[in-house]
């Protein structure tokens, strides 16, 4: 892995927006942040000497307020009993069996203090004996903070963590007055003074409310215009109506010769006006961004205008996309030339606008971030082709690459953006005292095997599996992205960690992130599972093999089983590090439950808490010690527990293997060469495309290839091989692909190839090359059945959610969920449909579905790659129905689509999102 250097630069790789999407709720260990109540103990004696227990087992919990909690009485294998308190906040468990156990209480809302334990033992006293306070157990219950939800982990056996759930509350807003009244003055003549705006009555009617707030926020966004109205406009003459229907991204532009034609939706104006509220009891401003990022859009051209956005990014953010010398910027960075970036694209500076403008007004200019470049199309970073987005503090710039900045169903490039600024904090304004205290409440120390190197002791309190493998400075980086975007998220995995940014970074200012509202859902759960899996209680790997010979590695994972209701995991992995340390020679070893008997099984009827591995080495792999570095394992319920070296028993295996390889096979640079055949299938003209390449000679056989094709000038119109081989005799790889009749005309080319060995070494090389630089070999295809270009268009006022759970006589959590909606496209048809489920944790459940092409309207699992052209009129809005089965064990509460991505059969797609990030400001700072 890179190594990391301290305020000079830090990296985002792919991997983290992925396994963003695995959720996990709870905390570990407490911190000195949060108060706790002491862990008490109750030594219960019983009447007699007996195999089995009969006694009785009192508490209370104090401060409850007439609310009913949950008690919970637990051994270390498995649940024992669970009861209710009655209304004065006591409870009773008669028939306890001897051994030593513990007790722990769960209510909504209320911070408790932490579970008790107790030891029931045969004594030749009765319980009526014991003094009284020893008679009853005593737990106290606060108002939790911001309806936090949060684990503590107490070693009440000696060999394991217990968590204590602390479920997410909604928000509780009241709003003290209605909105800030409009200026008593005409904002309809000052629009069009000011910004040649005309207000149309055509569809709902303007007042003076609407055009109040049009004026004022359209005054917050600083263009190249500004200071010339009051001479000549310069805006073009525009015509702005309003609908109550959704649009996307809430405004309409239709540019026309004698002016712009403008729709705007009313949903934009709903929180545009600072309401006066209190939020969980703390009085201050409740407002979104919502209508401030659709006039970017019109101020800017959709973006189409570099310079009215360059001006937006100065002077409000105090940052430029235009760079003068890119190898003085990059001298002490990657000493690079301007070749090897490019502009921005004109959706790439909007969404960049509205990412910085989600943070506070006080961090919108940050002390020594003057740029923000882009990488050329198809460029990775030349030290490290994982990273797509990386900060560098020192020499005062932040760089994207495409992946960082494209909506897909995998990444989201405002927490990419939020995540990249935040590394400017930490290196310019963030005190010494702030970073010391986060890296204590991170539970964050120094590797002692490598001062560079950082490590926790913590395992689920962290929002990305990134933020807990890498160091407290990413940490803090994912924390304050998740703070701003997913709060929901931040607040149920680390509380301590939400509460830090609140009160010491934010000053008490927060978001909340809210669902349309027809587009949520209730699920039902009478023992939901809050809980991460266990802590590795035993781990074991035997490698066979003779040192000339393959190798194998089983492995079994055993994990520490308290009382939660469902305990284990659903998967584990555990990451092996190679000997040299070169991350492309890393290997996974995937866990599974298995049978009493042993046998790997993923089912209902398995043994959660013990999970088998196996994993194959060639002989010619590397030999020496492989690391057992960072891990995870997960629930059926999404939650998880990230597992680092110390977790995992700073454990290695040893690979010994005297022919091991002596590296990865080599391209021959310049020998790529492609054509392109017509073919007539079905009716419809395709085209067949053959690339050749050559490798450089290699001591082992290399295999392969996988290679990708794609649109070089668009990077689109991505094409997967059907076909290929590797010719040793004359070092000469071939793949062939088909590119459909649908697919856009343009000049293709070969964005990637791979190539292994017999060692499982891999090239994994890219065109552009980032390292020699040599661009990717094209050859033009025109389609005359090509697609537009444009992604299927959803229809937002035609959606519908329902849920139904499996159970209703007794909900587990199991949920039917149907979404209908209609899509159009505006040629090779909808394809693609990714569906992101949020439960009140923030945890995001995603489901991939494929539109069947025998009938369209349904889905089958998966994803479509097929060349088969779609079937019916594609441009006609057709009803679709999505179904997804959450998982035993959900969370009850109220859910909601947060967003969805569609793709038509040519890859053009279309992120939409369902959220409003609400601001809240604290009153009186």
């Amino acid at each position: 892995m890179p190594t990391f250097t301290p305020c000079t630069s830090s990296r985002f790789f792919v991997a983290c927006a992925v396994a963003a999407l695995l959720s996990a709720c709870g905390g570990d260990s407490n911190t000195d942040s949060q108060p706790r109540a002491r862990q008490g103990g109750l030594d219960v004696a019983p009447g007699a000497e007996q195999p089995v227990g009969n006694e009785t087992v009192k508490g209370e919990v104090r401060g409850l307020n007439g609310v009913i909690a949950t008690v919970v009485l637990s051994d270390q294998a498995k649940l024992l009993m669970t009861t209710e308190t009655d209304p004065q906040g006591r409870f009773q468990f008669t028939g306890v069996p001897y051994g030593a156990a513990f007790v722990k209480v769960e209510a909504e809302g209320y911070q408790l203090s932490p579970p008790q334990s107790i030891l029931v033992s045969a004594r030749k006293s009765t319980l009526s004996t014991l003094p009284s306070q020893r008679n009853t157990l005593v737990f106290s219950a606060t108002t939790a903070d911001a309806g936090s939800f949060q684990f503590v982990w107490n070693n009440v056996t000696g060999a394991q963590e217990t968590g204590v759930p602390q479920i997410n509350a909604a928000p509780v807003i009241k709003y003290l007055d209605e909105p800030v009244p409009a200026p008593n003055y005409s904002a309809g003549a000052n629009l069009l003074f000011s910004y040649n705006v005309t207000l149309s009555d055509k569809g709902v009617k303007w007042n003076q409310e609407y055009a109040a707030r049009l004026l004022t926020t359209l005054g917050t966004i600083p263009t190249r215009y500004l200071g010339q109205a009051y001479t000549a406009p310069p805006f073009r003459i525009s015509k702005w109506e309003l609908t109550d229907q959704y649009i996307d991204g809430d405004i309409r532009i239709d540019r026309k010769p004698g002016g712009d034609a403008v729709v705007l939706s009313t949903a934009a104006f709903v929180y545009a006006t600072p309401r006066l509220v209190t939020l969980d009891g703390v009085q201050g401003r409740y407002f979104s961004k919502r209508l401030h990022h659709a006039l970017v859009r019109f101020a800017t051209q959709d973006g189409t205008d570099a310079d009215a956005a360059e001006q937006v990014l100065n002077q409000r953010f105090g940052v430029s996309t235009r760079i003068d010398d890119y190898s003085r910027l990059t001298a002490y960075t990657t000493k690079e030339n301007a070749d090897k970036f490019a502009p921005f694209k004109p959706d790439e500076l909007v969404r960049l606008i509205n990412a910085m403008e989600e943070m506070p007004d006080t961090f919108h200019k940050i002390d020594g971030l003057k740029y923000v470049v882009r990488r050329g199309y198809g460029y990775t970073n030349p030290v490290d082709r994982r990273i797509i987005a990386q900060a560098y503090p020192a020499a005062g710039y932040i760089e994207f690459t495409d992946q960082a900045l494209a909506e897909s169903q995998s990444v989201s490039p405002q927490r990419i953006i939020l995540h990249e600024k935040t590394h400017f904090l930490w290196a310019n304004v963030f005190s010494a005292k702030q970073k010391d205290d986060w890296i204590k409440l991170g539970g964050w120390t120094r590797d002692p095997q490598d001062a560079t190197k950082w490590r926790t002791t913590q395992t689920t309190q962290f929002v990305s599996a990134y933020g807990h493998d890498t160091n407290p400075e990413e940490d803090m980086a994912e924390s304050v992205s998740s703070y701003v975007i997913t709060p929901e998220l931040l607040q149920s995995r680390a509380i301590d960690k939400f509460n830090y940014l609140k009160e010491r970074i934010f000053l008490g200012d927060r978001f909340v992130s809210v669902i349309r509202k027809d587009l949520t859902f209730d699920v039902l759960n009478l023992r939901p599972d809050y809980y991460a899996p266990g802590l590795v209680k035993q781990l074991k790997i035997n490698v066979t093999g003779a040192p000339a010979a393959d190798k194998t590695a089983t492995a079994s994972i055993e994990l520490f089983s308290d009382s939660d209701p469902s305990p284990g995991a659903t998967q584990c992995m555990v990451e092996l590090t190679a000997p040299s340390g070169n991350w492309e020679h890393r290997k996974n070893l995937y866990f599974w439950p298995t049978l009493d008997d042993g046998t790997r099984r993923n089912g209902s009827n398995v043994n959660k808490t013990v999970l088998t591995a196996e994993l194959n080495f060639s002989k010619y792999a590397e030999r020496g010690y492989w690391q057992l570095t960072r891990g995870n394992c997960v629930d059926v319920a999404g939650n998880v527990r990230y597992l680092g070296a110390d977790e995992l028993g700073n454990g290695a295996i040893y690979i010994n293997n005297p022919e091991q390889s002596p590296g990865a096979p080599k391209y021959e640079p310049g020998s790529m060469k492609i054509t392109a055949t017509p073919v007539l299938v079905d009716g419809h003209l395709q085209h067949r495309v053959t690339a050749t390449w050559k490798m450089l000679p290699h001591p082992l056989a290399i295999m392969g290839p996988f290679a990708q094709l794609a649109n070089i000038d668009t990077l689109d119109s991505r094409v997967y091989l059907d076909g290929g081989g590797y010719d040793p005799a004359t070092r000469t790889a071939t793949a062939t692909f088909t590119v459909p009749s649908f697919y856009k005309s343009g000049r293709f080319g070969v964005m990637r190839i791979v190539m292994d060995d017999a060692g499982e070494n891999r090239l994994d090389m890219n065109f552009p090359d980032a390292a020699s630089g040599e661009q990717p070999v094209g050859v033009n295809i025109v389609n005359q059945e090509a697609d537009g270009g444009e992604a299927p268009e959803l229809d937002l006022n035609r959606m519908t959610v329902s849920a139904t759970p499996t159970q209703p006589s007794a909900p587990n959590g199991e949920t039917i969920v149907k979404v209908a909606f209609y899509v159009r496209d505006d040629g090779s048809g909808f394809a693609n449909l990714y569906l992101n489920l949020q439960n009140p944790q923030g945890q995001i459940f995603p489901f991939y579905l494929m539109v069947d092409p025998a009938n369209p309207g349904s889905f089958l699992s998966g994803f479509d790659y097929s060349t088969t052209p779609f079937k019916g009129d594609p441009k006609a809005w057709r009803r679709y129905e999505a179904i997804a089965t959450l998982p035993v064990g959900s969370v009850p509460g109220q859910w909601g689509i947060r967003n969805m991505f569609l793709a038509d059969k040519a890859g053009f797609g279309k992120y939409y999102e369902f959220v409003e990030l609400m601001h809240f400001e604290v009153s009186g700072k």
